[in-house]
């Protein structure tokens, strides 16, 4: 068996910009996640193909992986003709993965791509990828369901009355207004601050401004909802059946609180989530997918927040998507999650005991590659 693993920074997505302009987090987070399924994926055993940029100067793999692990360069490719190139390498495997950030539409592009090209993707559908891959969208789903989400909207139309209307529901005093303000498809905490009333009313006076209205029209504004953010992941099957897997912490650099941390720098995660007591209901967490117009399958996760004083969980946006969750999970299972994952995928009935996980923490370190890389030979 043969599968193709395509990660959009170490894939080739940002050859069209310097590598010292690669963010050094993302990079990080993008070869932890590849290395990961590689790796894993490859122990079954499987053939896996994975497309590299070189210039990125990732160290190489050890002699053993190199033999079980095909990398292809995709330094001589154009932007513009990236995913035919993916499909290229897709063609000659059974099946395909794309990790790939929701911004810019790049994960919705890739997936209709290579489906396009007959590829048979290990990924949710171009629908679930669609609603999921904006904010906005999501929260109208998530609100019109019933399903507890923080009120969302656009950033020209966080007015004084809309906020006012906001935190009088949630009666939360003038002093707390803290206000969370993000692009609608951003992904992997890219763009997000936290600002006070006279902050968000300075930045909404700049959207006017011709020179940065374009960059700000499409960002939405959430209040701040105070509590412990985790994250809930799943691998869904051949049929949409959803897998969850135990809540881990999203870990933030910083202090405590919104204006303290930095919730732009995602450092890693935990297991058991501290201050959590137990993960959301299965029914809950299904019904926050299925808004999304179903198709779902391998991995995807929700972020969430955990409400100690009322024990309530409430969903902050849901990823379509492999995150890096995936690597902390993968390295607290007592087996190999990425067989799990595939096997799911292909139809085949799996059962993961969340007993199998053990304690564990992940971090990004942006100093120290967490699995070497090299290029084998071409077959």
């Amino acid at each position: 068996m043969k599968i193709a693993i395509f990660e959009w920074i170490c894939g080739g997505g940002l050859l069209a910009i310097r590598p010292q302009q690669v963010s050094a987090s993302l990079l990080t987070e993008g070869w932890a996640m590849l290395s990961t399924l590689a790796l894993q994926l490859s122990e079954i055993p499987f053939e896996v193909v994975i497309a590299m940029d070189p210039r990125l100067g990732l160290p190489p793999l050890p002699d053993q992986l190199a033999q079980r692990i095909k990398i292809v360069d995709v330094d001589q490719v154009s932007s513009g003709s990236l995913f035919d190139f993916w499909a290229n390498i897709a063609s000659n495997c059974d099946f395909a993965l794309i990790i790939a950030p929701e911004t810019d539409g790049v994960l919705l592009e890739a997936t209709r791509a290579l489906r396009v090209h007959g590829i048979r993707l290990l990924n949710c559908s171009e629908t679930l990828i669609d609603l999921a891959s904006s904010k906005l969208k999501t929260a109208n789903c998530l609100h019109a369901h019933g399903l507890s989400h923080p009120p969302t909207c656009k950033l020209h139309a966080a007015d004084q009355p809309w906020r006012a209307s906001v935190h009088e529901q949630a009666t939360l005093s003038v002093e707390n207004r803290i206000w969370i303000v993000k692009p609608d498809d951003g992904a992997g905490g890219q763009g997000i601050v936290a600002l006070n009333d006279k902050q968000l009313d300075q930045l909404r006076a700049t959207e006017t401004q011709s020179s940065t209205q374009s960059s700000l029209q499409s960002w939405i504004v959430q209040p701040y909802v105070p509590g412990l953010p985790a994250s809930c992941s799943a691998i869904a099957d051949l049929h949409g059946r959803l897998h969850w897997l135990p809540p881990v912490s999203q870990d933030f650099a910083g202090g405590a609180g919104p204006l303290a941390c930095d919730l732009s720098q995602y450092i890693g995660c935990t297991m058991p989530a501290a201050g959590i007591p137990a993960a959301p209901g299965i029914d809950w967490l299904d019904a926050a997918v299925a808004v999304l117009g179903g198709g779902a399958l391998g991995w995807l996760s929700i972020d969430l927040v955990y409400l100690p004083e009322r024990h309530a969980w409430t969903v902050i946006e849901i990823n379509p998507r492999c995150t890096t969750s995936l690597v902390g999970l993968s390295r607290a299972y007592q087996g190999n999650l990425s067989a799990e994952l595939f096997g799911a995928a292909c139809g085949e009935a799996i059962s993961i005991d969340v007993e199998r996980f053990r304690a564990t923490q992940f971090r990004v370190d942006t100093h120290r590659p967490l699995v070497h890389c090299q290029k084998s030979k071409r077959g």
